[in-house]
Order: C-alpha cells, then structure tokens, then sequence
C-alpha cells in the first residue's frame, strides 16, 4: 500500500510513503509511524502527533497535516469450504470478510451462515454470524484480511424451518441456546393475520 502525506501552511511538503510489511510507513525527519489497522483519522491524529515534535508549526496550527491512501495493494486470501466457488483470490488491499465471501458467490447451500471462520497463521481470530449483518446490519465481524489469510465456510449447523403466517418464512441455522423467540425474530414475526 501506499500513503500521501501532505503538509501545507508554514511548512511544504508532499511524500508518497510505502507501507511496510510489518505496517510501518518512514516519514523523513521524523522516523517510522505504525499505521496497521488505523481509519484515517486515527492515523491523521498520529502524524499530527509525530510531526508536532519535529515542526513546530504543526503544533501551534500553523501548518496542516492531511494523508490520503495513494494506492492500495492487493493480496491472495483463500475463500474454502462450503462456499459457491471455493479457491483463492486476488482482493484489493482494503478487502473484508464479506467482500471476500461475496467473490466466492457467499455460503452454499450447505454452509454455515453463523460460524464462518477467518484463519491467520493457523488460528482462528474471528468467528463471523452473516446474521448480524443480514438480519440486523450489524458490520462489526466484518475485519479486514491480511495477506494468506483463509476464511473457512463449514457444514451448515442445526437448523429450523418456519413457515406460515410470519413475515419472512425459511429455513434458519441456530447456534448455542438460541429459543423460539430468537428464531421468530429472525422471521420477523408473525403477520397482522396469525392467531
């Protein structure tokens, strides 16, 4: 990946950083910032921080400091298991778990939608319930892959079938000590006509 740095006011200048692998960027006269794993404004908030101490302009708001992604790399992950088209894929450097999922057309018939598995060196870092998000809109199992990682779609767990007067009849996967109440909101409750 690479960083443009852009410091305007009392002090110019422009750098086009490259990202370590180890997620480091250099600045010149300031020295190695970590930037793995930071929103922009996380990292905006650190370079203000680290160029204070070396401008001084920077520090009292005379100058400014504003960064921007240059370009992003891409990196393989590996989508397996019960997945449409299982294999590995070439994703952009910003790819998620749902954008990797969604490449390899999502879960298939027979994979799980609560338990998808996303493996780093081996381990398990995060296991992501696709209901959160479907149901709910909830993004926050959507993490941002790294470079070999594998995202593990297994068999499909157990499961229930709701049918008749609800709004939203199918076939759900249930995890842990999940009731009828959970399921029936995952159907989105009974219609105005249901006795």
């Amino acid at each position: 990946d690479e960083l443009t740095l852009l410091v305007t006011g009392d002090v110019e200048a422009a750098y086009d950083l490259q990202v370590t692998r180890e997620g480091f960027i250099v600045v010149p006269d300031v020295g190695q910032v970590l930037v793995n794993g930071l929103t922009l404004d996380q990292l905006r908030a650190r370079l203000n921080e680290r160029l204070g101490r070396v401008y001084s302009g920077v520090e009292v708001g005379s100058a400014q400091v504003d960064v921007a992604v240059g370009r992003l790399g891409s990196k393989l992950v590996y989508v397996i298991g019960e997945v449409e088209v299982p294999g590995a894929y070439q994703v952009a450097g910003s790819a998620t778990v749902f954008s990797a999922l969604y490449r390899a057309g999502g879960p298939a018939v027979n994979g799980s939608f609560r338990k998808i598995e996303v493996r780093r060196n081996n381990q398990v870092i995060r296991v992501v319930d696709l209901y959160d998000y479907l149901l709910r809109g909830d993004k926050g199992d959507d993490i941002r892959l790294e470079q070999g990682d594998v995202v593990f779609v297994p068999i499909v767990g157990p499961q229930v079938t709701v049918a008749g007067s609800v709004r939203r009849p199918a076939i759900f996967e249930t995890i842990g000590p999940e009731s009828l109440t959970d399921v029936m909101m995952f159907a989105g409750g009974v219609e105005a006509e249901a006795a």
